[in-house]
């Protein structure tokens, strides 16, 4: 092999496996991409992938690969350090969908159900009005460019082809999964304890007065108490959402440390 032909070959390694971690990110990470046609991503992969290859230094994208398998195994491990990348920022996300998932049924919104094409499921219309909701956000408040200037930062603390043990991301991502749970309940809860005691209230009305009926308008007066308040509350959701967004870069880079560390 002259050295021309090994030169390229190391390049052409090198920007594939910048490529699969860029892949990996953008597959999983739900920021605007994620509804684009599938040219516009693999065009957007490509086009990261090359700026990549080109500002980082050529020490730390050249791997020393010497067979199939070690390339393969290499491709493979960029690919779930891409998706371990893409995940945290979906985590952060994913709180305003599981604020939905919880509020609906609460106010009488379960049986609204359409389908999703971002998700591929069905889903209520709040739950889809609140994800978009915390994307715009996310969009409004620089996220993407925050994901996009980490991922290319990655090339510099895990460079490509290093054979990085993607498994030391779990503990990390077990916790960020906890904590989304967490502040979707913690964001969530004006509303269904506004909504608990005006069912309360109407519990005690129905108890004391049995010929009102007056479960023959609780749900019209549950739905109306629960949408008002949503809509008081929409400042503090949104305030809640942007806090939980801005801790994305500080656990961007406790994942890359994690997985960066040596035995």
């Amino acid at each position: 092999m002259t050295p021309l032909e090994a030169w390229l070959r190391s390049e052409a390694l090198a920007f594939a496996l910048a490529t699969g971690r860029i892949a990996g990110m953008i597959a999983v990470t739900p920021l605007a991409w994620s509804v684009a046609p599938l040219r516009v991503r693999v065009g957007l992969t490509l086009l990261l992938a090359f700026f990549v290859h080109g500002a980082s230094h050529p020490a730390l994208l050249r791997p020393e690969l010497a067979g199939e398998l070690d390339l393969a195994l290499a491709m493979g491990t960029e690919v779930f350090v891409g998706i371990a990348f893409g995940l945290v920022v979906r985590f952060a996300l994913m709180v305003g969908q599981i604020i939905g998932e919880v509020i609906t049924p609460v106010i009488g919104l379960g049986a609204a159900q359409v389908f999703d094409p971002h998700s591929h499921i069905m889903s209520s219309v709040l739950t889809t009005m609140l994800r978009h909701f915390a994307i715009l956000i996310a969009l409004v408040t620089g996220l993407h460019r925050v994901v996009l200037a980490g991922l290319l930062g990655s090339f510099q603390v895990l460079p490509a082809g290093g054979l990085w043990d993607p498994g030391r991301a779990a503990p990390t991502l077990l916790v960020l999964s906890a904590e989304l749970f967490a502040s979707a309940i913690r964001i969530a809860l004006p509303v269904i304890g506004v909504v608990f005691v005006t069912q309360l209230a109407l519990a005690f009305v129905a108890r004391a007065a049995p010929a009102v009926q007056i479960f023959h308008v609780g749900l019209g007066v549950t739905l109306a108490v629960g949408l008002l308040v949503l809509v008081l509350v929409a400042p503090d959701v949104a305030y809640q959402l942007a806090a939980e967004l801005s801790h994305v870069p500080a656990r961007l880079e406790r994942l890359l440390l994690e997985v960066g560390a040596r035995r």
